[in-house]
């Protein structure tokens, strides 16, 4: 509200003088909104995608704005800056989710690398528990037939295993 407040006084301005007084305010007002950008950024209240969308559009508001004016150095160094902060912003912020992102696949990758070895090991003591149980099933001398049905093996297992 302020931009467009800021912009019909400078339209309705009488004097060069006033006018030029009136732009003088430019820097800080758009400061300003680049900061609340950041702030509701940084805040969580928006994502960096959003943030940066809002800049495209606060610059995009400024050019509609102020164009005509861009004899104005406040004018211009405000336009210039705009789309290079918006750049940077988004840039570093697509650099720091992608780094994010691959730190995520990192851990899951090696989560996954533990379960699996932590899936391969107990296996492997599931199956010298079955062999030690269908050794002393035997021991006992218990028919292979007796044991399968017992365990809920196959014959075929009992006797590889055993």
């Amino acid at each position: 509200m302020h931009a467009l407040k800021l912009r019909k006084q400078i339209a309705t301005a009488r004097t060069l003088e006033r006018r030029k007084e009136l732009f003088r305010e430019l820097p800080a007002l758009h400061a300003e909104i680049v900061e609340a950008i950041d702030r509701a950024q940084q805040a969580g209240d928006i994502v960096p995608g959003d943030a940066a969308e809002a800049g495209k559009l606060m610059g995009r508001l400024f050019t509609e704005l102020y164009k005509g004016y861009e004899e104005y150095e406040e004018v211009k160094f405000m336009i210039d800056f705009d789309e290079m902060l918006r750049e940077h912003k988004y840039l570093e912020e697509l650099r720091i989710h992608a780094e994010e992102a691959e730190q995520r696949a990192e851990e899951a990758e090696k989560r996954n690398r533990e379960s699996e070895k932590r899936n391969r090991e107990s296996e492997k003591r599931n199956r010298e528990v079955m062999r030690q149980s269908i050794r002393n099933f035997k021991a006992l001398g218990l028919p292979d037939e007796q044991i399968a049905a017992a365990m809920g093996l196959s014959l075929e297992e009992v006797v590889s295993i055993g």
